[in-house]
């Protein structure tokens, strides 16, 4: 008999304000993770692009960025797809925030160069 736990069935995408993440559906039998005791996570999906940190250059998470995790290796090719595509949605959505926030990091690189390069980055 196959083992229904080692693959992924159903994907469920939650929404979150600092993240979309991509998990087992809680229907499927045997989607629990037993490291955490909660669904198993696929993927994490960066929504919309933010500043995340930094002192010479402005760093940002960007919309659509995606963080694989360990069980993203049991997806089928058709959904890492389905997960992509969702990614690609919110980038495209958050393109205009996103073009503004790479130009700043363009011109505080050009501003800052001789400080990033001193101090780092950060």
């Amino acid at each position: 008999m196959e083992d229904i736990t080692k693959k992924a069935t159903k994907l469920v995408f939650l929404n979150f304000p600092c993240r979309v993440v991509v998990c087992e559906s809680g229907e499927t039998y045997g989607s629990t993770d037993p490291e955490t005791n909660d669904l198993r996570e696929y993927a994490r999906i960066i929504p919309r692009t933010k500043e995340c940190g930094g002192i010479w250059i402005t760093q940002f998470e960007f919309a659509g960025e995606i963080e694989w995790t360990k069980h993203a290796g049991i997806l089928t090719n058709e959904q890492r797809a389905q997960i992509e595509a969702r990614a690609a949605r919110l980038a495209e959505s958050d393109k205009e925030r996103t073009a503004r926030a790479k130009a700043l990091q363009e011109y505080q690189r050009s501003k800052y160069a001789d400080k990033a390069t001193k101090y780092g980055e950060y």
